[in-house]
């Protein structure tokens, strides 16, 4: 499990390290585009900025919980494999037990 908690803060990192550049790059950005155009137009590109950052960084979010659910699904799958035949030991143990005791009675 220390594995899948560590990998999965790396994920995490690197996704704040994206959201990181994402954001300074809209800032360049925006003041590339602001610098360009006339003043009356400033409110409503930077609004439009705004919303297609807003876009993107909900895509990124997304990409990335999917990055994290698929590991999680992965490590879910192994240790299922490393644990059945244990539990399929056990169980025909256990019911060997029961077929025993059961039939010593008749």
């Amino acid at each position: 499990m220390y594995l899948f908690q560590a990998r999965e803060m790396h994920i995490k990192k690197q996704y704040r390290n994206a959201i990181k550049t994402q954001t300074l790059q809209y800032k360049a950005l925006q003041k590339q585009i602001l610098d360009k155009t006339p003043r009356e137009q400033h409110k409503e590109l930077t609004k439009h900025l705004r919303e297609e950052k807003m876009r993107k960084m909900a895509d990124l979010s997304v990409q990335y919980d999917q990055s994290i659910s698929e590991m999680l699904q992965r490590q879910t799958v192994m240790s299922h494999r490393t644990l059945l035949p244990d539990f399929i030991i056990v169980r025909n143990s256990s019911l060997r037990h029961i077929f025993l005791t059961t039939h010593i009675f008749l």
